[in-house]
């Protein structure tokens, strides 16, 4: 879901609206106690990827490319794997960062979120993960501890859509 174009703003809004929907949001985890803000109960608290979706999104990475770190992307994604698997949809993508750090990999829609270690595939452990109610433009992040030089594997899966928009911050 986009702040443009998607049920929380007509396409024609001007930039700003989608800059104020962000700043309304912005209390998130920081004790805002507001019932009409979808955003309001993110455990980790969103206000630096709400202002980070606000963006326009960035193109999606060539196959094998690294992720753009700070900006939303949208990956494809293909079809899951067997029956009792939860939504049809996975995909994945490369995942760089410049320092060593823990990062959140925050997503638009419900679906899981891995990274896994270049050093033999495993999922890292996640250090905390928080999810939105519905009509939050961020509706969950999971923040990993990643380490520079080394190319993680970016996982989801369990996706609602044949899409999903991704965004990954340092923390």
């Amino acid at each position: 879901m986009s702040l443009r174009g998607g049920p929380l703003l007509p396409a024609a809004a001007p930039p700003a609206a989608a800059l104020l929907l962000a700043a309304s949001c912005a209390g998130a985890g920081a004790g805002s106690a507001r019932q009409d803000d979808p955003c309001a109960g993110h455990r980790l608290g969103a206000a630096r990827e709400l202002a980070a979706w606000a963006a326009a999104p960035a193109a999606a990475p060539a196959a094998g490319a690294p992720l753009p770190l700070g900006r939303r992307v949208r990956l494809a994604l293909g079809p899951g794997e067997g029956p009792g698997e939860g939504p049809p949809f996975r995909g994945g993508a490369v995942l760089e960062v410049p320092e060593d750090g823990d990062y959140g990999v925050s997503a638009g829609a419900r679906l899981w979120i891995d990274v896994a270690d270049p050093r033999g595939g495993a999922p890292l452990p996640p250090l905390a993960h928080g999810m939105a109610a519905p009509g939050c433009p961020v509706l969950k992040t999971v923040v990993f501890r990643l380490v520079a030089g080394r190319a993680y594997a970016l996982r989801l899966s369990r996706a609602p859509a044949r899409s999903a928009e991704v965004l990954v911050l340092k923390r």
